[in-house]
């Protein structure tokens, strides 16, 4: 009689009836001779019974004090070993499950069960799995993308979606329920279409001219909603309204975009009305907005389109790293908002709050993204201290609003990067470069500039270096040479894109941009090739070359 929890239940739950029985003088002898003589001899066959029922072949009868052998039967999962087994399946259209599992993943082992009993439970459908540790298996999860065991896909139409449902045996029969349920049901009035929500909102529709959009949006919210059609138009000629159960507590909701049924609207309406939300809070006092899944465009997506950058933390409140975060992540907004950045910083509870937008996308807690409105890329963020998410804003170059009149001085500006303190004395002939005396040094007005980025760790960057002093002896009077360690100064200059190290750049007298580049082991003989064709050699080294 326990309750089923979590996945370790396969199946439904039967309780023993005992029969009636006279009042016993004794208690203790009465529970004693109960389960000895009466209550044991009575439960052993319908233990039988019950598993003859289920998964298991077992002896026809019983005989007191004999033994018993229990031998399971068949799965009825459809086990595949390639990528051309499950190819004739889709081809044969079925309308089911497609796991990919290894036998050695424990949530694997975990889920198997459940898994099993759907597909003893679902007669109508078809439940297969592929082992992925096999070398046939695992070719085909590699073409299907499988990432993570075990992996469940849905099977409808000769193609495999994505499963977005639980792990319960009972929430994937119901996903099958919903999926090969009639989509749209015809009603006369508005009343019909009330007693319809009962479990799920229901969107019923009024008018017939775009419906058909109305029925594409509908068939991607088939798990969450039902949908009714009305021929004769209740109110207006095209009408669109979101009816919820009682139970919910929620009122109906009309789709007021008249004349505006694409189909991008109707979904963006439709998730927003659905999405999973905690109460909107009814005011924001702190730097740190919260967002709700309800006004989630409000907050997030609005200043967005007045040009704003938006960041969001999404945290879970039972997560150690997200309590660790969320002082950090309160002092760097007060510091964002002390600067007068066009930045918004907000945060949204993932356990208690979906997101009605696709793109955020994470497994983990917790997760910063960042919006800019220069771009339709959300970008997921790794910085998690003061000093790290200081220099991403750096990087992403956000503005402030509270920036002088007047026009900023070339240090107060590079002081926002990170950079080395400069060199006091310069007695090799490679100069050392650091962000603060960049532009002072390498935008030379008479002299040309061949400029190493390099990083000490790197170890062809520490293999040039003693041939990058000679080859600044070979150079004319015209040119000079210096380097700059690239990990310990950023480096904000149009141009200056590194994609590895070492880097060669040449900048010409007079410019703010290289017009020769070179990367990798090669870099510094490439250099001297385009030195010779410049005629920036010394003579003597190119009579020797």
């Amino acid at each position: 009689g326990k309750t089923p929890v979590g996945n370790r239940w396969a199946g439904d739950v039967a309780e023993f009836q005992k029969s009636a029985r006279t009042d016993p003088t004794s208690l203790m002898e009465a529970k004693r001779n109960s389960f000895l003589r009466g209550s044991l001899n009575q439960i052993i066959p319908w233990v039988l019974e019950q598993s003859r029922r289920k998964a298991f072949d077992v002896p026809a009868e019983y005989l007191p004090g004999e033994g018993l052998a229990f031998r399971q039967k068949t799965s009825a999962v459809l086990d595949l070993f390639n990528e051309k087994d499950l190819q004739k399946l889709l081809e044969r259209k079925v309308t089911g499950f497609m796991e990919f599992y290894s036998p050695s993943c424990g949530a694997c082992k975990k889920f198997a069960p459940s898994y099993e009993s759907a597909a003893r439970k679902a007669e109508t459908f078809t439940l297969a799995r592929m082992d992925c540790s096999t070398a046939e298996g695992e070719r085909s999860c590699n073409k299907h993308g499988v990432d993570k065991y075990p992996t469940v896909l849905y099977m409808a139409n000769g193609r495999l979606e994505k499963y977005p449902g639980g792990p319960g045996r009972d929430q994937l029969l119901e996903f099958l329920e919903a999926q090969s349920s009639p989509l749209v049901e015809e009603v006369q009035t508005l009343e019909v279409a009330q007693a319809l929500a009962v479990t799920k909102p229901v969107l019923l529709w009024s008018g017939a001219e775009t419906f058909s959009e109305v029925l594409e949006v509908a068939e991607s919210f088939r798990q969450q909603v039902k949908v009714a059609k009305v021929a004769k138009a209740l109110e207006e000629p095209e009408n669109l309204r979101l009816i919820w159960p009682r139970s919910s507590g929620k009122s109906d909701v009309l789709y007021d975009q008249t004349g505006k049924f694409s189909k991008d609207e109707l979904s963006l309406w439709l998730a927003e009305q659905l999405v999973r939300s905690a109460p909107i809070p009814a005011e924001q006092t702190s730097p740190v907005l919260t967002v709700v899944g309800a006004n989630f465009r409000q907050v997030l997506y609005a200043p967005l389109a007045r040009g704003q950058h938006v960041m969001l933390k999404v945290y879970a409140p039972w997560c150690g790293h997200c309590k660790k975060l969320a002082p950090i992540y309160e002092d760097f907004a007060q510091k964002m908002q002390d600067e007068g950045r066009d930045l918004v910083l907000a945060e949204l509870d993932g356990e208690a709050n979906g997101i009605p937008f696709d793109g955020f996308d994470y497994t983990g807690f917790p997760s910063i993204f960042y919006l800019s409105p220069k771009s339709a890329e959300i970008q997921k963020v790794q910085a998690r201290s003061l000093d790290s998410l200081q220099r991403f804003v750096q990087k992403m170059q956000i503005p402030s609003s509270k920036a002088s009149q007047s026009k900023p001085s070339m240090e107060s500006l590079l002081s926002q990067f990170r950079s080395e303190e400069p060199p006091s004395v310069q007695t090799s002939p490679v100069l050392t470069v650091v962000l603060r005396n960049f532009i002072e040094v390498v935008f030379h007005q008479r002299r040309h500039c061949i400029l190493m980025l390099h990083d000490k760790k790197c170890p062809h960057c520490k293999q040039m270096m003693p041939q990058l002093d000679a080859f600044a002896k070979e150079l004319s009077d015209d040119v000079f040479v210096a380097k700059m360690d690239g990990k310990l100064n950023d480096l904000p200059v149009s141009g200056f894109k590194v994609k590895g190290y070492p880097t060669l750049f040449f900048i010409e007298a007079g410019q703010k941009e290289p017009s020769f580049q070179q990367i990798g082991s090669n870099a510094l003989h490439a250099m001297r090739r385009f030195m010779e064709g410049k005629g920036l050699l010394r003579r003597q080294v190119k009579a020797e070359l």
